[in-house]
């Protein structure tokens, strides 16, 4: 890709290991650029070939829409940024409602991967776990538990990625949103994953257990239940996120997912019985 002609535009540069590509991320401002680094920091990374896909953004600070999926009935593209690829420059701005970082849905990511609402962490001896529930259901918890108290290391705390077809989920060590009582309110901070974790994985890990996180308070005591292929597949939709695959692609996958990899689910009523959880998944690798 030849960008000689913008520099001057975009002088602020960082790179990006990014799902197994190389982001290169030009900026306007310094602080947006900032941004952006801190909330990828365990995956800047020195050029090593040419970038994969060039991301130029003209904004002043790293609006929450660079990495997250906007509202179905924001219909204008996000002014400002544009993603080149395959050698060519884009000709408007980014127009998906996905968000731009990463580019899910153009080329070299687009098909290779199936989403999860879910966290995931990899044990000192090699399982790989994958935590799925509702938002406000324990998955940062217990997986910040796992990685600081229990050796394991921190694939990623909020979105799954499964490369399609196969069991092999890959690292996404986005910045960890933590709860902390600010002035008598409970409110959630962005912390870089490299700082809220002791161990961030920087390889891909097969996926061996699946445990399905459900608060409910007609709970009398906490239960831990193996679940049928069926059953696992079933909440597996409830969880599917669009990573840029294909429906029936993200469907064939779910499936294998659900008949090759143990599911179990974890329902619970307490703080205090959430907080046994790792040790019970230690238990049953």
């Amino acid at each position: 890709m030849n960008f000689i002609n913008q520099i001057d535009e975009f002088p602020y540069q960082v790179t990006l290991f990014l799902l197994g590509c190389q982001i290169l991320i030009r900026c306007k401002y310094k602080v947006c650029l900032d941004g952006i680094a801190a909330t990828f920091s365990p995956v800047v990374c020195i050029p090593s070939h040419t970038p994969d896909v060039v991301i130029d953004c003209d904004w002043e600070k790293a609006g929450r829409y660079l990495f997250r999926t906007r509202p179905p009935e924001d219909t204008e593209p996000l002014f400002g940024v544009q993603v080149h690829t395959q050698g060519k420059l884009a000709e408007s701005d980014w127009p998906f409602l996905e968000p731009p970082i990463p580019p899910l849905v153009v080329e070299p990511f687009r098909n290779r991967f199936i989403g999860l609402h879910a966290g995931s962490v990899q044990t000192s001896s090699g399982k790989c776990l994958i935590f799925l529930g509702n938002r406000g259901s324990g998955k940062t918890t217990t997986t910040l538990a796992l990685v600081n108290n229990h050796k394991c290391s921190l694939l990623t705390d909020e979105t799954v990625f499964i490369h399609r077809r196969t069991k092999l989920v890959e690292p996404f060590p986005r910045s960890v949103h933590l709860r902390e009582t600010h002035n008598g309110s409970l409110r959630k901070v962005s912390v870089s994953a490299d700082k809220a974790c002791q161990v961030v994985a920087d390889k891909p890990a097969l996926a061996t257990h699946i445990i399905f996180l459900e608060p409910d308070e007609k709970v009398q005591e906490q239960e831990f239940s193996s679940l049928t292929p069926a059953e696992a597949f079933r909440n597996f939709l409830k969880h599917h996120l669009n990573a840029g695959c294909c429906p029936d692609e993200s469907m064939v996958t779910l499936f294998k997912l659900a008949c090759e990899v143990p599911a179990f689910m974890y329902r619970y009523t307490t703080y205090e019985d959430l907080l046994s959880l790792p040790e019970k998944c230690l238990e049953i690798c």
